[in-house]
């Protein structure tokens, strides 16, 4: 592995704050709706590939493609598995590992459907809009049972931002860019 342990820390606290942020707001869209089947599990990760791109969006400037790649494979690798672990605890590793794969594919999918959309833009009127939060909240509207429900997709931006901002994606991606490398 070509990481110092202090990126691995690094990895590890950021996992840890993600995996509690998704969790809470998970938990608040099952308070408002009653979640059948898999769709907390669906939620739960989609709050996590939402993370993740925004902390790949803050990397991408930072560090040339190899770096990059290595990075946000690490990290999506050990999110996608703590994910699992810290909502599947009652599953076998068979079924554990049919999920990484499953969720691994998932992970690439969304990336790639993020990738297209801007996060802000300006307006002509001098208005600004988010078009990969909104994005991300239909999807967590429509994961929910609620589809296209405006009011529904307002309530899950209320405190995505606020998320996102307490994660200090900002920081982390510096700090995990800026930390030595191994093998350099």
């Amino acid at each position: 592995m070509p990481f110092y342990s202090n990126q691995l820390d690094l990895m590890i606290g950021f996992i840890s704050a993600m995996i509690n942020h998704a969790s809470e707001e998970t938990n608040s869209i099952e308070e408002k709706n009653k979640l059948e089947g898999d769709q907390f599990f669906n939620i739960f990760i989609e709050y996590i590939f939402f993370f993740l791109h925004l902390a790949y969006r803050r990397i991408y400037p930072l560090t040339e493609e190899r770096k990059r790649d290595i990075l946000m494979t690490q990290l999506a690798d050990l999110a996608i598995r703590a994910a699992i672990d810290s909502k599947g605890f009652f599953l076998d590793e068979e079924t554990k590992n049919e999920l990484y794969n499953k969720y691994v594919q998932d992970y690439m999918i969304t990336m790639f459907d993020y990738c297209k959309l801007p996060e802000y833009t300006k307006e002509k009127d001098g208005s600004s809009q988010m078009p990969l939060y909104w994005h991300f909240q239909e999807k967590v509207a429509t994961l929910s049972g609620r589809g296209s429900n405006t009011a529904a997709i307002i309530a899950i931006g209320g405190t995505l931002i606020v998320r996102a901002k307490d994660l200090n994606i900002d920081i982390f991606s510096k700090e995990l860019v800026s930390n030595r490398w191994e093998s350099e």
